[in-house]
């Protein structure tokens, strides 16, 4: 059977055909991608609002991560600034504090040593105008260190009242004496004293009891210094009584010569 187009050429044929295949991709590129590569100026406003407010979402995410990411710096430097502030407020407050004690020290030192000062000027002025002077030791004569008073120490060579007062001054704060070497302790006294007395092999000195005594006895024994007694305040305070020697030797403020001291003089 004969088509229309049989009777055409072959190469008509296929000029026709090639002409059909371009009509058909024109009408697929107007009909199909045309729209889509175009589109509607609807269509386009929309895309770009869309686009627009993807691109502020992003912005503004970005600008509020900054802005935590800002807020927690500071948080933290305000914090460490205060702990700055309060490090640097407690020193001050210890500066102060040392310095006020240093002052007051220096002050009770000044006030004691110029009271001191005035009284031993003053028994020195009066033992000068004593009407009449005790009789003094002869050679081979001793006194008792520890029963002898002022009047009995008055008749050692070289001792006055101020002297004598000194001695049994000494001897109330150290609560007696063990050996007659211990009157060599005692500023400005003659060095032979000792020679003039003894001290009775059956005589027990007064004891201080280190962990009932106050701050004020403590430091008032001629044996144990200020940095010593508060020690010993401290240890008690922190840790309870003292169970014995060992607590003092474990101390560098403690030397072995400074226990030998005191070995008759505290307890426990």
């Amino acid at each position: 059977m004969k088509t229309p187009f049989s009777s055409l050429s072959r190469e008509t044929r296929i000029g026709l055909l090639v002409l059909l295949v371009l009509l058909l991709l024109f009408l697929v590129v107007k009909i199909g991608l045309l729209p889509l590569l175009s589109g509607s100026p609807h269509d386009r406003s929309a895309t770009a609002r869309a686009e627009e407010e993807s691109l502020r979402e992003v912005r503004d995410f970005e600008q509020r991560r900054r802005v935590d990411s800002l807020h927690k710096v500071q948080a933290r430097q305000a914090q460490w600034d205060e702990w700055q502030r309060e490090k640097e407020e407690r020193r001050l407050a210890r500066e102060r504090r040392e310095e006020e004690y240093q002052a007051n020290r220096a002050r009770w030192d000044a006030e004691k040593a110029e009271r001191a000062a005035r009284r031993a000027e003053r028994e020195a002025r009066y033992d000068s105008i004593r009407r009449s002077r005790p009789q003094k030791l002869t050679q081979g004569v001793h006194l008792d260190a520890n029963r002898a008073d002022t009047a009995d120490f008055r008749r050692i060579p070289g001792i006055g009242e101020a002297y004598a007062r000194a001695i049994i001054g000494y001897r109330e704060r150290l609560g007696g004496f063990v050996n007659a070497q211990q009157l060599s302790e005692i500023n400005g006294l003659p060095y032979d004293v000792a020679n003039w007395v003894r001290v009775a092999p059956q005589f027990a000195p007064r004891r201080l009891n280190l962990n009932r005594a106050t701050f004020k006895q403590l430091v008032h024994h001629p044996y144990l210094n200020y940095e010593q007694v508060k020690f010993i305040v401290n240890r008690r305070n922190k840790t309870g009584p003292l169970r014995g020697w060992d607590d003092l030797r474990g101390c560098p403020l403690f030397t072995e010569h400074d226990c030998t001291r005191l070995l008759p003089y505290v307890s426990f």
